[in-house]
């Protein structure tokens, strides 16, 4: 019998395939770029955290002036978003120190919270941000809070956070270009959209009519891409966007948005939220969803809360509860081993690694569950793994 699949891609399947495209990477090679525009030496620049470490002792240096470099002409890549990871990765900015300093989304949420809606709780208050005024960049944040056109103020800072996007989709083409990555992108969907019986030779021509369709919250892959071959997808969705291909002209920058929660309509910051900037025509690789599907697949996806309003509308969207639709939930795991010990260890991980998916996956049910009529979600994820409609895999050999 043909289907019709749905494969929902995530960072962990770049991560798999061997693409560094964690922002902790994307950081590394962005600050060494900066250190060494400024002939800041770096006592190992192929070592991540003396990256890290050699970039905060520039800014500890340079923090008072660092508006001055980075409007200098010599440095035109430089911008606001660029002096406030410098003063993150410093842990320079109490008014940032409960954002992981290098989650860029959130990170942005904060910065555009204060900088634009001074409301209650939701932003800093004035007793706040007068007893935390000690760092530059805290001071940078109060100057522009205080500017009274919050429109053009947002403006300003949308257009910089376009230049720092830019910059991200210059490191993720680099990086991309690796073959060991190409070549093992085409493996891993092919595994992934086509069942392990199918894969035999016999049944070959059986597969190819399986109409595949990807959904990819990553900025890296198309089915533009050449190098993605022996692999049947009649649609790729890249939902914030792709940095292209070689010679592709068509491709729109990667977007970096913000959840859309609790922000209405007449709120500054709604112009920073995913939903706003897709609809806004920033990225132009959103095309509809196929109509009707089969099988949902997830992958690479740790199913995180922000990400809910995008998996629950995919369960609206088909009809989870009362249809005949199956969800796959794939999770990277660790490879056997020949050492007895080293295979102990990785058995115990992956249990772990199975008992977070499981967890993960039950969450986001139940959460979509609320949102069904005659409290019908009370019993989803029951009702799935009766019908044998939900299922969770690992894939060893995906971590190292």
């Amino acid at each position: 019998m043909n289907q019709n699949r749905l494969l929902v891609l995530g960072n962990g399947f770049d991560l798999a395939c061997g693409l560094n495209s964690t922002y902790a990477d994307f950081f590394a090679w962005r600050f060494k770029k900066i250190l060494e525009e400024n002939s800041y030496a770096i006592p190992d620049p192929k070592n991540n955290a003396n990256i890290f470490y050699s970039t905060r002792k520039f800014y500890q240096k340079n923090a008072d002036n660092l508006e001055e470099i980075a409007t200098s002409p010599n440095l035109p890549s430089w911008n606001f978003w660029d002096i406030l990871f410098l003063s993150q990765n410093a842990s320079d900015s109490p008014l940032m120190t409960d954002s992981k300093w290098c989650d860029i989304e959130s990170t942005i949420k904060k910065a555009v919270t204060a900088i634009l809606f001074n409301k209650g709780d939701k932003a800093y208050n004035e007793e706040r941000i007068d007893k935390y005024l000690i760092s530059p960049v805290d001071q940078l944040i109060n100057t522009l809070r205080l500017y009274p056109d919050k429109v053009h103020l947002a403006t300003f800072l949308l257009s910089e956070l376009n230049k720092f996007e830019r910059t991200f989709s210059t490191y993720i083409k680099q990086k991309k270009g690796n073959k060991g990555y190409q070549d093992r992108v085409s493996k891993v969907l092919k595994e992934l959209l086509t069942p392990s019986f199918l894969l035999e030779a016999p049944h070959q021509e059986q597969a190819t009519k399986h109409k595949n369709s990807i959904l990819s919250f990553n900025y890296s892959l198309s089915n533009a891409d050449d190098f993605i071959n022996d692999v049947s997808i009649d649609r790729w969705i890249n939902i914030h966007g792709y940095v292209g291909s070689k010679g592709n002209m068509d491709a729109s920058l990667p977007i970096f948005g913000i959840d859309s929660t609790d922000i209405d309509e007449n709120d500054p910051r709604i112009i920073f939220t995913k939903t706003f900037r897709v609809a806004n025509g920033v990225v132009n690789y959103v095309q509809p969803l196929p109509k009707q599907v089969d099988l949902i697949s997830f992958y690479g996806h740790s199913l995180s809360q922000a990400d809910y309003s995008y998996f629950e509308s995919l369960f609206d969207t088909y009809h989870i509860y009362s249809s005949d639709v199956s969800l796959y939930f794939y999770f990277g795991a660790f490879a056997n081993s020949d050492d007895p010990e080293e295979d102990k260890r990785n058995t115990s991980m992956n249990n772990e690694l199975r008992r977070q998916m499981t967890t993960n996956v039950y969450n986001l049910l139940a959460h979509y569950g609320k949102s069904l009529k005659e409290n019908h979600g009370n019993n989803l994820f029951h009702r799935l793994l009766l019908e044998n409609r939900i299922h969770i895999i690992e894939r060893k050999g995906d971590r190292k």
